[in-house]
């Protein structure tokens, strides 16, 4: 619900409270009270009462609730003297003065996840008292596990089948009169024609109840006339209708509930009654009682329940896998801690920003850590230090280790384990090893630690782990263990364990480890004074590759950044080509601009005059794909040529292996599709494997080569080949492009469905990456589905479009992919600017289109520009320029094809009046679709085709087969589900306009 009174507005539901609307930060206990307060306004709260419902389970002492009273009023600003809004009542409690204007429902109600096996269990138990199986079931797990929520949604569905259900709550001990849960329940009943029977009850409790007190509150055997009564009205009233008896907490429930119900166990068997009973694990019950009762044990929720509770609340986009792993962590799973989690979050940031928050902003909840800590509280002092001490190890620890820690003697140190496992905070794996229940009971025990003697603990956990035999397989361990030790001093030794760590993980493949292994190591390397500059930078190199193999190429960036700015001012060229190298990741992105790297080449040949310098013939190729070289081709191939000469001379690998990845992009283009391929296959047969980064290269090269020549099924054997090396290696960058190929070519067959159902997953990946090229690149795709299925004009396709233009203005793409968007814009009919773009673009003879992997493809977008603008010159001087490639494939610099050259010949030649060239044109684009596979284009094909037939002449045969080739089209555009380009066909074919 929410209220409103004065300038405040309270929304329960969202754990939110506003002040003229201004949300306010208010801790989860004052904000439980206010809420309390306002609820019960019409009557004083008990103190007692107060303790009850806001610190339910937990030992605190009596002036907490006047410490969270005095809170709620600074937060109201209610003044010393003030009577109101919240009044204390002289020995008696607290009430609520004024008015709270109800203003309705929360938007948002907390959600119920994850139970629904147990569910299905429970409500085919309550379904089984129809024919007669009753009985008894207990609910097991910890506190905030979502026991009492479960045993709700189990009323809810019992009264949907018009069962009667009676529910009743035990209090801590010594707080009530035995046998309160069942009057409780008996009261809850209220049946008119049960009404003797139920006062009849309720007096014989109330005697049984005065008759324990007597006798310590403890119930005994003799009072089995009450067992009997209440069995046997149990039995009579489910006759005419199913019972259920709820009862909750009953690890609070005095002897007499708990044997009651022990005597209920067996004889309701057979009845349609059942008793569903919540408790705290471990279930403390007789055996006897046990051996009639289903038990279920209720277990934290999952990554993947905590995600769908996440959705189902905050209902704005899909949350990353790392903020729901945070999630889990803060809350330990615990239903009761998430939605403390998630409302302290709600508070605390809009609604729309949640899904990406900073895994540090989901911290666990002041109520759950409370709760915890009372159960901690219980604990005796020789288990609260051996979890101490176990928590300083890990959420794993073995028996050994903790043995040399904690100093303990063995049989005592396994007395106290005993009890925390009894407890259930940890679990035992085998005879050697334990693990946390969970890691929030780890950090729960780990934050009471001093931080002085956490530090000293770290430091002898590391060394101990270090003498042992075994030591190189807990490298990760031992560099944690120093790290959090650093404080100590010896940052040399902190530095050594740390790299050790980092090479290990990165050799693994885990990448993300050695980024976080090289980020201690750069701690401590900065407080060794016999660490140098140069040792720091080539960290920040190592750190940077790690990053980018990770997955965070912009964090890759920002870290390759500081390399730059310190290698260019103490003079390490080599650590200047190496961060460059980083920069320019592939050949592939050669026209795009990079002033990061271009500042570090051109240091590089400052501080080398020497022409056979090995980082000198480096830096020359680099620059050679690398704006504004790269934009001239014949100047590319002059300088990778030079260079790939002088490396040759030099004798230098490294320098050979840059000139040839420059040799690789200053061949791209379509006049070098031969000499490209024998380049990979020198460069693949003279370099193994172990230059991995060179070996992709080629690999790339040859990939692009055979998609330019219409060999799909060559090309995909490049990109499978890339793939296991990405995969071998956990190279997710390239792994991610390998993927982007494959929705490529399911669009280019005309599989939309999977390619967009891909491409989601694909967009959710590349921005959990932040690969800003690979966001840009989904647009493009998804920009390119909508076009072909819906057509240009769509709104869908220009809203698509419009998000992606809006992208390229801000992303170092914008120069690479012009001609396309002036295309599209004559699409959309915005004929003036694409007008302008061809303008700009046709200068000196379209000197400005790089003639590199993206030429073809620009040129026929131009092509399409001239035609639908009418500009017969530059339609002539491009046709000229296309014909040489009419056998080839468009490519962008992406390797993405918008289909044949051919086709688009036959469009010039067809705007020209060369009506015998444009039907060869037209009939060859068939031909290389048709074997390809690529419907879509077909269909479009197949379509212009049938315009140019009746546009050209009119004749009786052209007239015949443009209706042939229309009907081709309209059938194929309709099993693509392109009903736009069927409609066209169509049209077509019956002469209408």
């Amino acid at each position: 619900m929410r209220y409103r009174f004065g300038q405040f507005e309270l929304d329960a539901a969202r754990y939110e409270l506003w002040r003229a609307g201004k949300l306010l930060a208010v801790q989860p206990k004052v904000f439980e009270l206010l809420r309390y307060l306002i609820e019960h306004r019409d009557r004083i709260i008990s103190q007692h009462e107060l303790l009850d419902a806001l610190w339910t389970g937990q030992h605190v002492g009596e002036t907490a609730v006047p410490w969270t009273v005095r809170q709620a009023r600074n937060v109201l600003s209610q003044k010393s003297g003030e009577r109101g809004p919240i009044e204390t009542v002289h020995a008696r409690g607290y009430r609520w003065l004024g008015e709270a204007e109800v203003l309705g429902a929360a938007p948002v109600a907390m959600p119920f996840v994850g139970r629904q096996p147990l569910m299905a269990a429970l409500e085919a138990v309550v379904g089984g008292l129809r024919v007669g199986r009753g009985g008894l079931v207990l609910l097991a797990g910890d506190a905030g596990i979502g026991k009492t929520r479960c045993m709700e949604e189990l009323a809810e569905k019992a009264r949907a089948q018009g069962y009667s259900v009676w529910s009743g709550c035990c209090t801590k001990d010594g707080t009530a009169p035995a046998y309160t849960p069942w009057l409780e329940a008996l009261r809850s009943a209220a049946e008119p024609r049960l009404k003797a029977q139920l006062s009849t009850l309720s007096a014989m409790f109330g005697e049984a109840s005065d008759a324990g007190h007597q006798h310590e509150r403890s119930a005994t055997r003799g009072h089995h006339a009450l067992f009997e009564a209440v069995s046997q009205f149990l039995i009579e009233s489910s006759r005419t209708k199913p019972r259920v008896l709820l009862l909750d907490d009953l690890h609070w429930a005095d002897s007499g509930t708990r044997e009651l119900i022990g005597f209920l166990a067996a004889g309701l068997r057979h009845a349609r009654a059942l008793i569903v009973t919540a408790s705290r694990t471990p279930v403390e019950m007789p055996a006897e009682t046990l051996r009639y009762a289903q038990r279920f044990e209720l277990v934290p929720l999952s990554d993947d329940e905590v995600a769908a509770y996440f959705r189902a609340v905050v209902g704005e986009g899909e949350p990353s896998a790392q903020l729901c792993v945070a999630l889990q962590r803060a809350s330990a799973g615990y239903p009761l801690f998430l939605e403390e989690v998630v409302r302290n979050l709600l508070a605390q940031h809009p609604r729309a920003a949640i899904p990406s928050l900073n895994t540090s902003s989901v911290v666990p909840g002041q109520h759950a850590m409370e709760l915890l800590r009372a159960r901690l509280a219980e604990l005796p002092s020789e288990t609260r230090q051996a979890l101490a001490c176990a928590s300083v190890i890990g959420e794993t620890f073995e028996l050994t280790a903790l043995i040399q820690l904690c100093g303990m003697p063995p049989a005592a140190l396994l007395q106290a384990l005993e009890r925390a496992r009894q407890s259930d905070f940890i679990v035992e794996r085998d005879e050697q090893r334990f693990s946390f229940r969970h890691s929030l009971f780890r950090e729960l025990m780990y934050e009471q630690v001093p931080l002085a003697e956490r530090q000293r603990l770290h430091r002898f956990a590391a060394q101990a782990l270090q003498a042992r035999p075994d030591a190189d397989s807990c490298r990760s361990e031992i560099a944690l263990h120093y790290h959090r030790s650093l404080a100590l001093g010896e940052p040399a030794r902190v530095y050594l364990a740390c790299m050790d760590a980092a090479r290990a993980a990165s050799h693994g493949a885990r990448y993300a480890e050695a980024a976080q292994y090289a980020a201690w190591a750069l701690e401590a390397l900065a407080l060794d004074d016999a660490g140098t500059q140069r040792a720091y930078v080539e960290l920040l190199l190592f750190r940077a590759h790690a990053q980018r193999c990770a997955g965070s190429p912009e964090d890759a960036r920002l870290t390759l950044e500081r390399v730059v700015s310190a290698a260019s001012q103490h003079g390490y060229a080599d650590l200047l080509v190496r961060a460059a190298r980083s920069l320019r990741l592939s050949h592939g992105v050669g026209v795009v601009p990079d002033v990061l790297a271009h500042t570090a080449l051109t240091r590089v040949l400052e501080l080398n005059t020497d022409e056979l310098d090995a980082q000198r013939i480096q830096a020359q190729s680099m620059l050679a794909w690398l704006p504004p070289d790269s934009y001239d081709m014949e100047r590319s191939k002059q300088l990778s040529e030079l260079a790939l000469a002088r490396a040759h001379e030099s004798g230098s690998a490294d320098a050979v292996a840059e000139a040839w990845v420059a040799r690789l992009y200053a061949l791209s283009g379509p006049d070098d599709i031969g000499r490209l391929l024998s380049l990979t296959q020198e460069i693949l047969a003279s370099h193994p494997t172990q230059n991995l980064s060179l070996h992709i290269e080629a690999l790339v090269g040859r990939h692009t080569a055979f998609l330019h020549r219409g060999d799909p099924d060559a090309a995909q054997s490049a990109v499978d080949t890339l793939r296991e090396l990405a995969n071998a290696r956990g190279y997710l960058e390239i792994r991610w492009h390998c993927d982007r190929h494959q929705v490529q070519r399911k669009i280019a067959s005309g599989d939309f469905a999977s390619a967009s159902a891909e491409l989601e997953r694909l967009e959710v990946s590349a921005a959990r990456m932040r690969l800003g090229s690979g966001v840009g690149l989904v647009m493009q795709l998804r920009a390119a589905i909508a076009d072909l299925k819906q057509g240009p004009a769509s709104s869908t396709g220009l809203s698509a479009f419009a998000r992606y233009r809006a992208y390229l203005a801000t992303s170092r793409l914008r120069t690479t992919l012009q001609a396309s968007v002036l295309r599209r814009e004559l699409e959309l009919g915005q004929v003036a600017a694409a007008r302008s773009g061809l303008d700009t673009l046709a200068a000196d003879d379209f000197a400005r289109v790089p003639k590199n992997l993206g030429y073809l493809c620009s040129m026929c977008s131009l092509a399409v520009v001239a035609i639908g603008v009418g500009d017969r010159q530059r339609a002539e001087r491009l046709y000229a320029l296309l014909s040489p490639y009419a056998a080839l494939s468009t490519l962008n610099e992406f390797a993405v094809s918008d289909g044949p050259i051919a086709y688009y010949l036959a469009l010039l030649a067809g705007s020209l009046g060369r009506d015998k060239e444009a039907e060869q044109y037209f009939g060859a684009a068939l031909t290389h679709v048709e074997q390809l596979g690529q419907r879509p284009q077909i269909a479009r094909t197949c379509l212009d085709f049938a315009r140019f037939s009746l546009r050209s002449g009119g004749t009786k045969l052209a007239r015949s087969r443009a209706v042939a080739l229309c009907g081709r089209a309209a059938e194929l555009a309709d099993s693509l589900e392109m009903s736009w380009l069927a409609q066209e066909a169509r049209a077509l074919a019956s002469d209408k306009p």
